[in-house]
């Protein structure tokens, strides 16, 4: 899971890491200026590369590409650890709609010991071992 990041009185919180949705809905209750912004090519680069260091198959759903940059941004970070990780498996998928991708969080979420409300996840599949004959 990556993380939504939001400003909020021109300080950066990451929603389930640095902030929860319990006290992101009280500040804006009060009226605070809240601000989003996508996650860019740094912050990607930041989370798939623990998988391309395992070795792991990455699957990334990113929301649509009309309203938000983040498809890009996640493409950049791939063509670069590429150059580090050559045989890093990525796929990128622009699902072209976010009340998807918002759903299969909202039905997960019950599932989990902590709520928290990322907008955008991941999927990774351990890649298997070759053995040798």
């Amino acid at each position: 899971m990556i993380p939504t990041p939001v400003t909020i009185d021109g300080t950066d919180y990451f929603d389930g890491k640095t902030i929860f949705p319990e006290d992101f809905y009280r500040i804006q209750a009060q009226g605070t200026d809240i601000k989003t912004y996508h996650i860019n090519q740094y912050m990607f680069r930041e989370n798939f590369e623990p998988y391309a260091k395992a070795g792991d198959e990455v699957l990334y759903m990113c929301f649509s590409t009309g309203i938000a940059g983040t498809f890009n941004a996640a493409n950049l970070a791939k063509e670069e650890l590429l150059e580090e990780y050559p045989d890093f498996d990525l796929t990128i998928i622009d699902t072209k709609c976010a009340s998807l991708g918002l759903s299969l969080i909202h039905i997960s979420e019950p599932t989990r010991r902590t709520p928290i409300s990322y907008a955008v996840f991941c999927l990774k599949k351990k890649k298997k071992k070759k053995h040798e004959t």
